[in-house]
């Protein structure tokens, strides 16, 4: 399990955000059962916290939807916002998007430690 996470899914959720996640869940599940919240018509980050007064931020929205990623839940995004995916094809696009940011952030990992490959002894001598 990475440091600082406190799940087997990896979540470190606050616990103000573990009391609405429930809620928050069943909200993207019935936005999207009663077509409200579609592919088409996703639910913006500034909504959610409109909506929902105990999510404070759109980084508790962030928060909130890589939790029940984690747990499994295909809570897909676009551009526009985040509804509740019920086929690959809704979800595709989003794996995708999280695909390119594996790669970006591996990049910028392999770049930190070439560099200070390079610098090593060098650092501490200016």
């Amino acid at each position: 399990m990475p440091r600082g996470f406190d799940t087997p899914s990896g979540s470190n959720l606050p616990d103000r955000l573990k009391e609405i996640a429930p809620t928050f869940l069943r909200g993207l599940q019935r936005g999207r059962a009663e077509n409200r919240i579609t592919p088409e018509q996703p639910i913006t980050a500034g909504a959610i916290v409109t909506r929902w007064p105990a999510i404070r931020s759109t980084v508790d929205v962030r928060a909130l939807v890589n939790y029940w990623r984690r747990e499994g839940e295909p809570i897909a995004s676009s551009g526009h916002g985040y509804f509740y995916a019920r086929t690959w094809d809704e979800l595709e696009p989003t794996v995708s998007q999280l695909e390119d940011r594996m790669a970006a952030i591996q990049a910028a990992r392999d770049g930190l430690l070439n560099g200070m490959r390079q610098k090593q002894g060098q650092l501490f001598q200016d």
